[in-house]
């Protein structure tokens, strides 16, 4: 508890902070009084990681607050620990939340719709450290409840904030009139369970083992040769009898049947069974005679059995860790430890079957029946039925192999079969919807999307059908430039490296605007009326077998949805295209008009003034009408992309009547552009994001005891640099301190160095070149693919507009692009380019490249020469390869951070140039400025301990090479020393 102050004795208190937390064994409590409340540490003598419990009274304002607060999440996150901070922020943050997550930022709900400054200020940190606010947002406060209730009004002021890594969390507002702020009461459980949960068993599976592979073939053969395969044969029947033959050969040839339900591996095994068995029959034999001497001998064994649960438990701990590890990937590492983390609820499964049957048949247009007399796409069979010799002939085995490395030829066979007769079988038909948690209201189904289950031979018929279409489309040129989503040589990349030209190529003039709306339709892909997909494909050339075919399968289709109430009553759906090109609006780059970008169902269109956006938008309303589709107005949004003008009163726009908002910055395809093409709240938000893996799996690295810095680092770059560089053909000309912090903060935390340490210490340390020279060869790699594609690719248009030696004013990406280029000596790159040298191009980047990487060395260097910090690193450190003691596998991991530290200058308070004269001399003697030659030459306290080696007179000599345990072991000693005597035992 903290009391409540006076500044006046006429004013009222304030400030006065209760914090109550519920008891437990198993853990050790620490607390302490910080300037704006109290910090609770709690460790947990299990393999949990520890908890920080930090509460705060912001009167200071967000900046002086966060500033304070910056060591506190630097620990937690180097250490591991779980972090709840709680308390009055005075911000008010309205419905908004941070955008680290995009569902997150549309899901949060607040009684207090007001944002202010400081509001502001604080989802900024929150962004920034990868902090998620619970209010309106968890379980027990989803309609966000007004936490403080005075007299001038209500508002939420107070906040439970915590590390993104996805605890269970409820908060509750509690009703109570002792105070203006209610008492905010928060349930988390950061766990990571040992043991895997068991789930229900929903079907059964073959678990496949290699011994049996030659017993599994010969069987199969035996039993397909009894199959036969005729159109003459039902189709239902054949699919059928083709599942039992597989199935009766497995059995046949001993391959083990397995559930869904996770195998659970606890440590508490037979023996443990079987000794505690014994243990209770020595107590029973001790409750019947009463005698000593069975009372010593269930003693004993009872102690025993405490051994053996010890032992169990530690292999069986040691197993899960051995496992994390050794993970080789990414993949690897997130299947450990997703399959020992504790298992969630299912959300939703207090749902009625009725509820969800409803609510999924409005959103596919279903029936609750369908006559079989009954074809909703009679106008289609109308028409001429000619074929496609393309699309109609048979499947061949190279196609197969395509959507599947292996099956038999029987499968193909069966396949055949009803491709030729067109019949889509009645098991093919159905789909098992299973509802998955978004996020929200967990009550509503409107917060759950539906993931439908379907026959795997019929997804193996729809690849091969699938491909097949996108060869011939692409062939027939019938998919235009526009559209980039499912195109093989398309992504991503191509679309955003497009837009941001378009972009700078209106923004790069005075008082130049670009128009664009971001289209978003609801339920684009669950709701297209089949009927206007069949003649939208008729018209498009497809014909013969395909269309049939494609007709067969989607003309009606039976749903269930499946909970774990059980299935619910079917129902039918018949429901369930492409904006044309027109020439309205528009923007154009060099002689190209590009009027909108396509990836699947994400879509943003252009045009260069207000009065070309209002008509493509009555165009649009038009299109949605004639194809039955329905435009998501409060998703769809409006940008006006300028450049050192203000928005005009009269730039509004609607949609049917419903006004579109005009926003600032708007997520499209994963980046967020900005009204001035500016790419701070991406890199802000790529930020956030990074931090948030690091708190999710850092604790987790730490405790498995991972030690090969190559694990280490290949986590970092197959967990973090894929999410740091994302985008990077757009912003990586320039340096950004944005993706430069995590990084740093990232290496910092492997080395175990404290988050002050320069970068230059642990970039030498480990040998690594600069963030910036991974962008610098991820833009070069993507400008040679640009160069190498159809030159009617609008990549390679916008590229060459850009190089154009008479576009004035240029390009801001040129710009960038350039001055990143000359800034390495390579200005002779820009000319190859021009001139579509290949070879030369590919020699300037390579020099480029080195030149970068030689300038940051170089840089280094001079820093060395320079440091205050830790001035003797430039006589241990003769070169720029990773040291040789961090590839040691037989030092432990505490021996390597704590040699890394005294190293890089972590373990002396001396020569640290931010910190008073008086704090600078030595923590037990208290006489000299504490350095590294004060600890090993010249301490009082320590001439005992040196008497044992001479090797501290040559410690310089001593830390340039691999790690000496004698120099450690002064180091602890020390350590040690200063921590006792500040906790005043020695």
């Amino acid at each position: 508890m903290l009391p409540a102050t006076r500044s006046h004795k006429k004013r009222r208190a304030k400030s006065g902070q209760l914090v109550g937390i519920r008891k437990e064994g198993g853990v050790v409590w620490r607390f302490a009084v910080w300037k704006y409340g109290i910090i609770i540490f709690i460790k947990h003598l299990d393999k949990r990681p520890d908890d920080i419990i930090v509460s705060a009274y912001c009167y200071e304002g967000l900046n002086t607050l966060g500033k304070d607060l910056a060591n506190v999440l630097d620990e937690a996150t180097r250490t591991g620990a779980q972090l709840l901070l709680i308390g009055d922020f005075n911000s008010r943050i309205g419905c908004e939340n941070v955008t680290t997550d995009e569902e997150d930022a549309i899901t949060r709900k607040s009684e207090d719709e007001v944002l202010n400054f400081e509001g502001k200020k604080l989802l900024t940190f929150c962004d920034n450290n990868a902090l998620k606010i619970l209010n309106g947002y968890c379980r027990g406060d989803y309609t966000g409840k007004f936490s403080f209730i005075g007299a001038l009004g209500a508002s939420v002021i107070d906040y439970a904030i915590v590390k993104e890594d996805n605890p269970d969390i409820r908060l509750d507002v509690l009703a109570r009139t002792e105070s203006d702020h209610l008492p905010l009461v928060v349930m988390l459980d950061w766990s990571f369970v040992l043991q895997p949960n068991s789930v229900s068993i929903s079907r059964v599976r073959w678990c496949w083992d290699k011994t049996v592979n030659a017993a599994f073939s010969r069987d199969l053969d035996r039993e397909l040769q009894k199959f036969i395969v005729d159109d003459s044969v039902d189709l239902s029947t054949l699919v059928v009898g083709l599942n039992e033959r597989i199935q009766s050969a497995a059995k046949t040839a001993g391959v083990k049947r397995s559930s869904t339900r996770k195998v659970d591996v606890h440590w508490f095994d037979r023996e443990c069974k079987k000794e505690k068995r014994k243990v209770r029959r020595c107590l029973y034999k001790f409750r019947r005679s009463r005698e000593e001497v069975y009372r010593l001998i269930y003693i004993a064994a009872r102690k025993a059995l405490r051994l053996l649960y010890y032992k169990k438990k530690k292999e069986r701990n040691g197993d899960t860790w051995n496992k994390i590890r050794n993970s080789k990937n990414t993949t690897d590492f997130w299947r450990v430890v997703n399959s020992y983390r504790k298992g969630k609820d299912r959300k939703g499964q207090d749902i009625a079957l009725d509820t969800w049957k409803q609510h999924f048949k409005i959103l596919l247009n279903g029936t609750d029946s369908m006559s079989d007399d009954v074809n909703p796409h009679q106008e289609i069979d109308d028409l001429l039925f000619n074929s496609v010799d393309l699309l109609d002939r048979e499947f061949d085995e190279q196609e197969l192999n395509k959507a599947i490395n292996k099956l038999k030829g029987i499968v193909l066979k069966t396949l055949n079969v009803i491709w030729r007769t067109q019949t889509c079988p009645r098991e093919w038909r159905i789909g098992v919807i299973i509802p998955i948690y978004k996020a929200g209201e967990e009550a509503d189904t409107n917060n759950y999307r539906g993931i439908t289950l379907l026959n795997t031979l019929y997804k193996i018929m729809t690849t091969m059908m699938t491909a097949r279409i996108q060869e011939w489309a692409e062939q027939e040129g019938i998919i235009t430039e526009n559209q980039a989503g499912f195109r093989k040589g398309y992504g991503t990349r191509d679309h955003l490296f497009t837009l941001n030209a378009l972009i700078n190529s209106r923004t790069r003039k005075r008082g130049g605007k670009q128009f664009a709306c971001f289209i978003d339709f609801k339920a684009a892909f669950d709701k297209i009326s089949r009927g206007r997909l069949f003649e939208k494909l008729w018209q498009m050339g497809v014909r013969g077998l395909m269309f049939a075919m494609l007709k067969s399968i989607y003309g009606r289709t039976v749903n269930t949805i499946m909970t774990g109430l059980g299935s619910s009553d079917i129902f039918w759906t018949t429901e369930g295209e492409n904006w044309t090109k027109c020439n309205i609006g528009g923007a154009v780059m060099e002689k190209s008009k590009i009027f909108a970008l396509k990836f699947a169902d994400d879509i943003v269109t252009f045009a260069v003034d207000r009065e070309g956006l209002t008509e493509m938008l009555l165009d649009l309303e038009q299109y949605t009408q004639k194809n039955s589709l329905v435009l998501n107005v409060q998703k769809s949004k409006i940008m006006i992309f300028r450049r050192g003008s203000r928005r005009v009163a009269a730039e509004h726009w609607s949609f049917g009547g419903q006004p579109i908002e005009v926003v600032n910055k708007y997520q499209y395809l994963g980046f967020w552009f900005s009204t001035k093409n500016a790419f701070r709240h991406h890199l802000t938000t790529t930020r956030g994001k990074a931090q948030k893996i690091v708190n999710a799996s850092w604790s987790i690295i730490r405790r498995s005891g991972m030690q090969t810095m190559k694990h280490k680092l290949s986590l970092f770059q197959s967990l973090l640099l894929p999410v740091l560089m994302y985008g990077v053909k757009i912003w990586g000309n320039k340096r950004r301190k944005e993706i430069k912090i995590v990084n740093g903060k990232y290496m910092k935390m492997i080395l175990g160095l404290n988050f002050n340490t320069p970068d230059y210490l642990w970039a030498m340390e480990l040998g690594r070149t600069d963030l910036e020279c991974v962008a610098m060869k991820r833009v070069f790699k993507y400008v040679l693919h640009i160069l190498k594609i159809d030159e009617k690719r609008w990549p390679l248009i916008c590229l060459k507009e850009m190089m154009n030696p008479n576009c004035n004013p240029k390009f801001i990406w040129w710009v960038d692009f350039e001055k990143m280029v000359n800034s390495v000596g390579s200005c002779e790159l820009v000319a190859a380019m021009r001139q579509n040298q290949d070879e030369n191009i590919v020699f300037w980047m390579e020099d480029a490249l080195s030149t970068l990487i030689e300038q940051g060395l170089q840089r280094r260097w001079r820093r060395i020469d320079d440091s205050t910090f830790c001035p003797y690193y430039q006589r241990i450190k003769q070169d720029f390869l990773e040291a040789e003691y961090l590839r040691d596998l037989r030092i432990s991991t505490i021996n390597h951070e704590m040699w890394t530290r005294i190293r890089c200058g972590n373990e002396h308070k001396g020569e640290k140039m931010w910190l008073a004269e008086r704090d600078q001399l030595c923590r037990l003697c208290r006489r000299e400025v504490e350095t590294l030659d004060h600890i090993f030459m010249r301490c009082p306290f320590l001439r005992t301990t040196r008497e044992f080696s001479n090797k501290w007179r040559n410690w310089e000599v001593c830390l340039a090479g691999g790690v000496d345990v004698e120099l450690l072991d002064l180091m602890f000693t020390f350590k040690f020393r200063c921590a006792a005597m500040c906790a005043g035992e020695w």
